[in-house]
């Protein structure tokens, strides 16, 4: 663990070293700006919208600066300018995280059993039960598969870790990431996975019980597309999991422009629980449900992200956003849990995780 705080933390100078060369050597970066073009709203087609926010790349130091707008038609909020589809592999640098290798620590602490694991406190009664209610948040489901229904499919893989965690739960896995090295890392971890995007797989229709997207919907050009797509992938009863930044969140209010879910250019949409309904009714989805993460992690990372742009070199802004990029230590999650079941069961968190069924014995 201390060497993914490391690796994050590695990332996070990156990040602020090339923010502050944006400031200061204007000039120089615009030559290398990202691409954009003005688009129509990607839901319903309207090119009627109002200014919601403009916001440069806090968390990765891509240069630019980057507009959120609202569709006046049907409200979804997007970038617009977008990334033109050249540009896109551009707005993930080589060191963004979700695409490195994850680092193993040879921390001797990691060997030990979890503290409720431990006498005198394992002889508590029901202290394991508690510890895992407080310590789960609700940010990924792993089904239970039948064995007779046990194909699945990850959109996003990133560097495998989901797919290791499916595999482990016995579910026969496989993924689709874009990005060639991030493939390339789940590749070296046994998993079956293909270079690419959704829109561009080959793979057979009516294949999957189950698709998983972890934080991918809101970097896809088309949501619409991307349900539809996946629609087509699931067996007739099968089950997609997914889960996107809140729009309607507290956390968006509280902190404007340091909410660190913005994460303009590679954030192409921000959603609201409504619409997401509404799309994925549109692509002939039943039984959705949308629930909110018990997680501050948000909170986190909006502080330091303000922090680090009062002073670069806070140790503070550092570690608190070391906590949103990474985790935060356990003592630090189990002492926040209260807040964040409160803040979840008020549906105002950051992030939402949505389930959602094809109709059994239809096509």
């Amino acid at each position: 663990m201390k060497a993914l705080f490391v690796a994050a933390d590695l990332s996070l100078q990156a990040g602020i070293a090339h923010g502050k060369k944006m400031i200061e050597e204007p000039s120089e970066l615009n030559q290398s700006e990202i691409i954009v073009e003005t688009i129509p709203c990607p839901l319903c087609g309207s090119s009627e919208f109002d200014h919601v926010m403009t916001n440069r790349d806090w968390l990765c130091g891509v240069p630019g600066e980057y507009q959120f707008v609202e569709c006046s038609s049907c409200t979804h909020v997007f970038l617009n300018p977008c990334p033109i589809d050249a540009s896109l592999p551009a707005c993930y640098p080589d060191d963004y995280g979700p695409h490195q290798q994850a680092t193993q620590s040879s921390d001797p602490d990691l060997d030990y059993k979890p503290w409720y694991a431990r006498p005198p406190i394992r002889w508590i009664p029901g202290i394991r039960p508690l510890y895992h209610w407080l310590s789960r948040d609700d940010s990924q489901v792993i089904p239970v598969p039948d064995p007779q229904h046990n194909r699945a499919l990850e959109v996003g893989t990133g560097r495998g870790d989901f797919l290791t965690k499916l595999r482990d739960a016995n579910w026969s896995a496989q993924g689709i990431e874009p990005s060639p090295a991030a493939a390339d890392i789940a590749r070296s971890l046994g998993h079956s996975v293909e270079t690419g995007t959704i829109e561009s797989s080959n793979l057979p229709d009516h294949t999957f019980d189950a698709v998983f997207a972890w934080m991918v919907v809101e970097h896809v050009k088309s949501p619409p597309q991307f349900f539809e797509r996946v629609s087509r992938f699931l067996t007739p009863g099968g089950k997609l999991y997914f889960s996107v930044p809140n729009y309607e969140s507290l956390e968006r209010r509280f902190f404007g422009k340091y909410w660190p879910a913005w994460d303009a250019p590679r954030h192409l949409h921000q959603f609201r629980p409504r619409i997401l309904r509404q799309l994925l009714s549109d692509a002939g989805f039943t039984e959705i449900r949308v629930s909110n993460h018990r997680s501050v992690r948000d909170y986190f990372g909006g502080t330091g992200l303000w922090l680090l742009n009062r002073n670069p070199n806070s140790r503070l802004g550092k570690t608190l956003l070391n906590w949103f990029l990474v985790a935060p230590p356990m003592f630090v999650h189990l002492a926040c849990a209260p807040v964040a079941i409160l803040l979840s069961w008020l549906k105002t968190t950051g992030q939402l995780t949505v389930t959602a069924k094809m109709p059994t014995g239809e096509s």
